[in-house]
C-alpha cells in the first residue's frame, strides 16, 4: 500500500527550520506539482539547490522528513508556476520511475498544503491565522483558537457472499474503475456502525462478521481510511443509492476487474480477495 515504503521512513514530527541544500521542495499550484528536470529519467521532487534563484527567496513551509531529508512546500500562483518550465504532474497522477516513497510524500504534502490554503483566517473572529512555533497547528493571535490539520475518518467495506465480492461504480465522481463501498464516518458513530450504515445506504444490504483488514492515510481527501471485510447476512436484491452509484455487481476472484493499481487500501483489499488472502465466510 501507499504507506509501505520500508526501509524508508516518513517522519512527521514538527519542527521549525529553513531549507538546506538537500531539502526537497513540493512546488504546488492548482492541483499540480513540479518534478525536477535534473534527475531524469527518475521522477522526483527538486532539491533546494536545484531551484531557480527567484524561487529560493520565496517563503517555504516545513512539512515533514523523508529519511534524513526535510520536505518543504512552496505555493505559487499559476502564472509563476508555469513560467518555470519544468514538467508538472497532477497530485492524483500515478508517477512512473519514481522512488518508492514518492507517492506517500506527494499525497501527504498535498494534504498539508490543502489544509494550509483553506485555513488562512480564523473561523471565530476572522483574524489571520499564524503558524504555531511549537507544533503543527495554526493559531489566531486575536482569540487564541488553535486549528489542527483536518483528518476525516473513512470506512471501506468489502462485502462478500457465497464466494463473491460486491463492487460498485460511482455516479458523480471522476473515478472510472469499480471500487468498494466507502464513506465518511458521521459524528457519534463507531467505525463498525459506519460500515453497516454505508452498506445499507448504498446497496440496501445488511452485513455481519466484520473483520478489520487495515488502515491508510489518504491525503487526497484529507482522510484516514479503515478497511473491513464483511459478509452479507442473506442474499437480497441490490437497491442502489442512485445519487451515489450507477452500478453494483458481484465478482468472483477469477473475474475481478484489474483496473485499480494506485497503492490504495481499496486496491489492496481487492487483491486480497483475488489472491484468497482473505477467505470469506459462506
Amino acid at each position: 500500500m501507499l504507506q509501505d515504503i520500508y526501509p524508508h521512513q516518513l517522519k512527521n514530527n514538527y519542527t521549525r527550520c529553513t531549507p538546506d541544500a538537500d531539502s526537497l521542495v513540493f512546488i504546488y499550484a492548482d492541483g499540480h506539482f513540479l518534478l525536477s528536470p535534473f534527475k531524469e529519467p527518475e521522477a522526483s521532487l527538486p532539491t533546494y539547490t536545484e531551484l531557480p534563484d527567484q524561487l529560493k527567496v520565496k517563503t517555504m513551509q516545513y512539512l515533514f522528513m523523508i529519511d534524513d531529508k526535510a520536505v518543504f512546500s512552496l505555493i505559487l500562483n499559476k502564472a509563476d508556476f508555469l513560467s518555470i518550465g519544468w514538467k508538472d504532474c497532477p497530485v492524483t497522477a500515478t508517477i512512473r520511475n519514481s522512488p518508492i516513497w514518492m507517492p506517500l510524500v506527494i499525497i501527504t504534502a498535498f494534504h498539508l498544503v490543502h489544509w494550509y490554503e483553506n485555513h488562512k483566517f480564523c473561523g471565530r473572529c476572522s483574524g489571520v491565522l499564524v503558524h504555531s512555533i511549537k507544533e503543527r497547528a495554526l493559531e489566531c493571535p486575536e482569540c487564541r483558537i488553535t486549528e489542527y490539520p483536518k483528518i476525516a475518518p473513512v470506512v471501506i467495506v468489502a462485502v462478500v457472499y457465497e464466494g463473491k465480492l460486491l463492487m460498485t461504480h460511482y455516479a458523480d465522481r471522476n473515478i472510472k474503475p469499480f471500487v468498494l463501498i466507502a464513506g465518511f464516518v458521521e459524528i457519534g458513530e463507531a467505525l463498525e456502525e459506519a460500515a453497516r450504515r454505508e452498506v445499507m445506504e448504498e446497496v440496501g444490504l445488511r452485513i455481519k462478521d466484520l473483520q478489520y483488514f487495515g488502515s491508510q492515510p489518504w491525503g487526497l481527501s484529507d482522510s484516514l481510511a479503515t478497511g473491513f471485510f464483511a459478509t452479507a447476512e442473506y442474499k437480497a436484491p441490490i437497491i442502489l443509492e442512485q445519487e451515489e452509484l450507477t452500478d453494483a455487481r458481484w465478482f468472483t476472484p477469477q473475474d475481478l476487474p484489474h483496473e485499480l493499481n494506485n497503492g490504495s487500501l481499496t486496491a489492496a483489499m481487492i487483491d486480497a480477495f483475488r489472491n484468497k488472502i482473505y477467505e470469506p465466510k459462506i
